[in-house]
Formats: structure tokens, sequence, C-alpha cells
């Protein structure tokens, strides 16, 4: 465990792992507790300010990170760190549902009342209820004239577009 110092003024020094030294230092009352996680001591007496010289690597892979702060002989701080997997779907979710978003806003034209469409079904409807009604009669004159071959010919459409309307 590394417990980490600063002098009088606040500076800080480098971190010891003697937590002995640092058990007895703090009931004689020559240092006190800064914080406690990460754990830190202020030294209540003058010292000298030196300090060895401090590394930082990183390491950045695709997938993790890795941290490590170490000096010639110790390491003083290591850390990994993993990055989020979920982004891609994530992104996926937002686009679909943007997508169904802009779908919703289109309007149902078939939930209309009959004098609400648009010119061009009004067209469409009343020229396919004109067709079914004349090859209905059709149909009754082929029958009329005992042509049945040719009445259940046009008997098949014109049950096809009873069925679209």
């Amino acid at each position: 465990m590394l417990v980490y110092v600063l002098n009088v003024n606040g500076q800080p020094l480098m971190p010891t792992s003697r937590c002995g030294k640092v058990k007895h230092l703090l009931k004689e009352g020559k240092a006190k507790v800064v914080c406690r996680c990460p754990f830190t001591i202020q030294l209540t007496y003058e010292c000298g300010n030196y300090t060895q010289p401090i590394t930082l690597g990183v390491d950045s892979g695709s997938k993790h990170i890795g941290l490590s702060a170490t000096t010639v002989t110790d390491e003083l701080y290591a850390a990994e760190i993993e990055l989020r997997k979920d982004i891609v779907e994530l992104l996926s979710t937002r686009r679909e549902n943007r997508r169904a978003r802009r779908n919703r806003k289109t309007k149902n034209i078939f939930n209309r009342k009959e004098k609400a469409f648009p010119p061009p079904l009004k067209t469409t409807s009343s020229f396919l209820t004109l067709l079914l009604v004349v090859m209905y009669h059709v149909r009754y004159i082929f029958i009329k004239l005992k042509n049945l071959r040719l009445a259940m010919w046009v008997s098949m459409p014109v049950f096809i577009l009873y069925e679209v309307l």
C-alpha cells in the first residue's frame, strides 16, 4: 500500500510504502491525515523537497487502455481502463428510431372518408366502379344469349374487381 506524502507547504513528496514509519509519524504528531482515499499525510516539520523523476506510460489499445507511473525502481500507479463496446449498437438503434419517427409522420390516406380522397384516387375508384358495372352487364348479356363460356370468362374479372373495391 502506498501512502502519499505532502510537505509543510502542501507540495507533494515521493510516496512511501513504509506504513510503520507513517504510523509512528502520526502518533508523534509529526504528520496529520489530509485525505483518506487515497491515504495522504502532510508533514508538520520542515524537511528536504527531494523527489525522483517519474515516468508516465500509456498503452492505448482498441479495447483497453493501460496507464502506469513509475520511478527507476518502483511502480507508483497502475490502471487499466476498459473502453465501451456498445457504441455501435446504440448508434444503430438511434438510426432505426429516427427512421421510424420519420415514417410515422406520413398519413394513411385509406382511413379517410369517401369525399376526402385525393383526385387521382377518386378517378381510379370511380373508373373501377364503372368498369365493374359494365362487365356485369356484359356478363348478363352473354347469359341471355346462352353463351356460357364467354359469360364465365367475363365473370372472373368481375369478382376480382369486386374484391379490389
